[in-house]
């Protein structure tokens, strides 16, 4: 779903990326991380963001034809979806324009907090060994954990913004449900929590909601 350069000016992976661990590192996010942030709700997240694609692709196949455009069958609520995927804005319970960045985003801070971790162990004949050459000092673990923290931390923050859209437009995502969007007409006691997998310790402690 996502290619190396979308991780351009977020990671530093664009010049010396190892890019099977980054695509290991987005299926464990897309398979942890997304299913607990969005529940249920994310294999609707998922067509939606198929059919947009499918559908910018073919007007892009047109050429500017407005004939070959018109034909094309229509997504429901295009804008709202696209908007979901790739981020836009919409206006709060106050009348406020907000901003956010969209799913897409989100989960790339989340897989690439977990190619922080996956691309310092290589697999050789003898086992998995931790990666060295002679011209750096590989950061150790705890030193890593605090790297892939501190993505993991921007990426939920950009959920949270993600999630305020959703329960805005709870008329067109009537299925999304969450137990932090209070009068927002949502409800869930198991959605909407941070992740607590994140593939890589022995242990490790949730992030903390900012207030």
């Amino acid at each position: 779903m996502l290619t190396q350069q979308d991780y351009n000016c977020i990671g530093v992976v664009a010049k010396h990326c190892d890019y099977d661990k980054l695509c290991i590192a987005e299926r464990h996010a897309l398979e942890s991380d997304m299913e607990n942030l969005y529940c249920d709700f994310w294999y609707e997240i998922k067509e939606y963001w198929d059919q947009v694609d499918a559908y910018d692709l073919a007007v892009l196949n047109c050429n500017g034809d407005q004939a070959c455009i018109d034909a094309i069958p229509q997504v429901i609520n295009y804008t709202e979806k696209k908007a979901l995927i790739y981020g836009g804005t919409f206006e709060n319970c106050s009348g406020k324009t907000r901003t956010f960045e969209g799913i897409r985003n989100v989960l790339i801070y989340y897989s690439y907090a977990r190619y922080i971790f996956i691309n310092s162990v290589d697999d050789t004949p003898n086992g998995l060994v931790k990666k060295t050459n002679d011209f750096s000092i590989q950061l150790n673990d705890k030193e890593l954990s605090k790297q892939a923290d501190m993505y993991r931390s921007m990426g939920y923050d950009k959920f949270k913004k993600t999630e305020m859209y959703l329960c805005n437009k709870r008329e067109i995502f009537a299925d999304f449900n969450s137990k932090n969007c209070v009068g927002c007409g949502c409800s869930c006691d198991k959605c909407g929590g941070v992740t607590k997998n994140k593939g890589y310790g022995i242990r490790g402690g949730n992030i903390t909601k900012r207030l």
